[in-house]
């Protein structure tokens, strides 16, 4: 590889990686190549977490605490590892996210005694 970028200039799920980067290596069925390895990266994971919490004061021993908490705030996909088979006919595509689960929001309310 002389100068090329393994990796596509707009990374996304469509694209991951350069394909004119890569080639079927001469060698026999099952062997590998020379890349090298964890040369290759996925998509960095990208979270926001947030909570709003706010007390009232009933008495001085009684409070009671109004909570907030999202998971995920503004729903980020994180892309999962595209296909990487050169000889596939979805190489370089990414079908599926890493993430563990979509927005969350959570709402409480929590006594203090």
């Amino acid at each position: 590889m002389s100068g090329q970028s393994f990796y596509a200039p707009n990374k996304g799920p469509a694209e991951w990686l350069n394909p004119n980067a890569f080639s079927t290596p001469p060698t026999a069925l099952g062997s590998f190549g020379d890349l090298g390895r964890d040369a290759l990266r996925g998509d960095n994971f990208k979270n926001l977490d947030f909570s709003l919490f706010k007390q009232f004061p009933i008495t001085e021993r009684y409070r009671v605490e109004f909570r907030f908490e999202t998971f995920n705030l503004f729903n980020t996909p994180t892309w999962g590892f595209p296909d990487q088979n050169i000889q596939d006919k979805n190489f370089n595509t990414i079908s599926s996210t890493r993430n563990v689960a979509a927005r969350q929001l959570q709402y409480g309310v929590k006594f203090y005694f």
